[in-house]
């Protein structure tokens, strides 16, 4: 199995305080103490609906030459069911399937000033999600939308960006729910008949789905044998009310020992390699850590060394597997 293993992409904004304010001097050394480790490859960068995140001329400076980005719709995703609840790429309403469509024009807009302003291929990937949040109770969803949506979508594709859909939780019986998207069967059956588009995995939102530690595993081993996984990526959860991650939230909690709480250990991780291992896959797939610094005061050091701490646990239990 290709899986880049010491090579990393951060979700960097989830860790800093990018989506409340911009501090340039915090977020300046966050890049450059993530750019000295050779094993952070790149990062996850979101579109948001009305303005970036980041000045793109402050990228070109923070943005090391040997990083790619991947860009992920959700925050515009969940910008825009804010005002539009029925707006997405899998919306049985024509108008909102409209609108969810436009939203990832945008996005591919962005990427390609990106890659203008970079003067090189910078952003490898844009990551869709199977929105709006659906429900027995209230059908929002279906996958001949999502099918739709992403056949016009990649008539309109142009240049390298290769397009993800990343899986989040779906509406199940008996649990809460975060997102409630589409089913991963769902998502599946639409990629294999759209072709071209692969799937990302995130531990903790499979977790979320059904309030077990089993999940996240179920979920991967129907990605491989569909043979779309592209991407893996390790972000915790807790079971814990108390907790700042809240019990079965959507938080991105670190993985223990970073976070006692969570339910992302050592021995979940070494399940993920094993399994991966076992398959003996060959489609080459990249490993994504998504954690999130929820202490206050709020320290940019801390922030650093949660995402570092998790690539060197995730390490050392894919060198012992």
């Amino acid at each position: 199995f290709a899986f880049m293993p010491q090579h990393y992409f951060i979700s960097a904004y989830a860790t800093s305080q990018v989506l409340h304010q911009w501090d340039e001097v915090a977020e300046t050394a966050y890049f450059r103490a993530l750019a000295a480790d050779p094993r952070v490859i790149g990062l996850e960068i979101p579109y948001l609906k009305d303005h970036t995140l980041y000045p793109i001329e402050w990228l070109t400076r923070n943005i090391p030459n040997h990083w790619t980005l991947r860009l992920t719709s959700l925050p515009a995703v969940m910008q825009l069911a804010h005002s539009h609840p029925k707006a997405g790429l899998a919306s049985i309403s024509e108008s909102d399937r409209k609108m969810g469509v436009e939203l990832v024009e945008k996005v591919q807009s962005y990427a390609e000033e990106l890659q203008q302003a970079f003067q090189r291929s910078v952003v490898c990937s844009i990551t869709l999600y199977s929105s709006p949040q659906s429900s027995a109770a209230s059908p929002q969803g279906d996958k001949e939308a999502l099918q739709r949506s992403l056949l016009e979508i990649q008539k309109k594709k142009k240049g390298s960006i290769v397009l993800h859909l990343e899986h989040c939780d779906t509406s199940v019986a008996h649990c809460s729910f975060e997102k409630g998207f589409l089913s991963l069967e769902e998502e599946i059956e639409v990629l294999q008949a759209v072709g071209g588009i692969g799937l990302v995995l995130n531990w903790g939102r499979s977790a979320i789905e059904t309030h077990s530690v089993h999940q996240p595993l179920q979920h991967l081993q129907r990605a491989l044998a569909s043979q779309l996984l592209q991407g893996f990526v390790f972000s915790g959860c807790t079971a814990d009310p108390e907790s700042l991650y809240g019990a079965w939230k959507d938080r991105h909690a670190p993985p223990s020992p970073l976070c006692r709480e969570s339910l992302l250990g050592i021995r979940e991780v070494a399940e993920v390699f094993s399994l991966i291992q076992e398959q003996q896959q060959q489609q080459e797939c990249y490993l994504g850590i998504k954690v999130s610094n929820r202490l206050m005061p709020f320290d940019i050091d801390r922030s650093i060394a949660l995402n570092l701490g998790t690539i060197d646990l995730i390490d050392s239990v894919h060198q012992q597997s």
